[in-house]
């Protein structure tokens, strides 16, 4: 696909922590497939109960079924976070394994180990989901950039209006 004549531009976000012994680089990429994800972790599925007349129904309401599903979107985010932020050279985790789902959570108590405060564990969690298009902030800020050069060039598309 292009649009615009351009393919795929996505470009990795960047944080630079400051240290006096040099300054901690983080780089996030865009997560561009949650197939390996749903391989290791599949959605859970609400059960089926039976009701009267004979017919079963999907009981989304389940406390464990919501529980599950929470746990599910948990991990999700932990492997958001784990896979955007293998564009960071030489980051290397110590507890946390790509292909083994019950260490994902590992990363935040490795961040903590290795010095960082929770101010900088919540930019670089920030950092992530700009990478992923998650970022209000970015795509409002798009959005008037969009609409700021249509405003210059006194062309307004009707898709603009």
């Amino acid at each position: 696909m292009k649009l615009a004549g351009k393919t795929e531009s996505r470009m990795a976000q960047v944080l630079v922590l400051p240290r006096h012994d040099g300054d901690l680089v983080f780089k996030a990429g865009p997560v561009k497939s949650y197939e390996d994800f749903t391989k290791m972790v599949p959605q859970p599925e609400p059960p089926q109960v039976l009701v009267a007349g004979g017919k079963t129904i999907t009981n989304t309401d389940d406390p464990d079924y919501n529980a599950s599903l929470m746990k599910w979107a948990q991990l999700q985010t932990h492997y958001m976070i784990i896979e955007s932020l293998k564009q960071t050279p030489d980051l290397e985790w110590e507890t946390v394994e790509a292909d083994k789902p019950n260490t994902w959570e590992n990363y935040a108590e490795e961040l903590r180990s290795f010095g960082l405060v929770e101010t900088e564990i919540v930019r670089l969690i920030n950092l992530v989901k700009a990478a992923n298009g998650l970022d209000d902030d970015l795509i409002t800020e798009a959005r008037d950039r969009y609409f700021r050069d249509i405003n210059k060039s006194g062309k307004l598309e009707e898709s603009a209006v």
